[in-house]
């Protein structure tokens, strides 16, 4: 390096080492689970749903609870395909799941028959006097 270079601010700038370069290359490879959310447009927690029941599915051992997840970024292409399956796997359980749960409180409902001498008739003045 010649003297009238070595004062310029590259030449004082510390250089990164190799391994921090290395750790900088790996990071590009890998992302996060909020970052794959914000690549499949959904948040965070349902993206770790699909890759607890993704990873399960597949016999693979998930991170754990209060560990990050680290998806190698080659990966997301063919994340992306079984997150949309398993998306619509899921919105049909659930569609399921509310059927059943409607039908369930439609048999729960108890039909009331009110015989026609207990019935009451309110004239038009009377209702507009109750109401105002």
């Amino acid at each position: 390096m010649s003297p009238k270079n070595r004062d310029s601010p590259e030449a004082r700038a510390p250089r990164a080492t190799e391994t921090e370069r290395t750790e900088t290359m790996a990071a590009a490879v890998v992302i996060t689970a909020t970052e794959l959310a914000a690549e499949f447009k959904t948040d965070p927690k349902t993206v770790r749903r699909f890759l607890r029941a993704d990873y399960r599915d597949r016999g693979l051992a998930t991170p754990g609870k209060g560990h990050q997840w680290r998806i190698e970024r080659k990966s997301v292409a063919s994340l992306r395909k079984r997150h949309g399956v398993w998306a619509a796997a899921e919105a049909k359980a659930r569609a399921a799941r509310l059927a059943a749960a409607a039908a369930e409180a439609a048999a729960a409902l108890e039909v009331i028959d009110i015989p026609d001498e207990h019935t009451v008739e309110i004239a038009e003045g009377e209702l507009l006097e109750i109401t105002a």
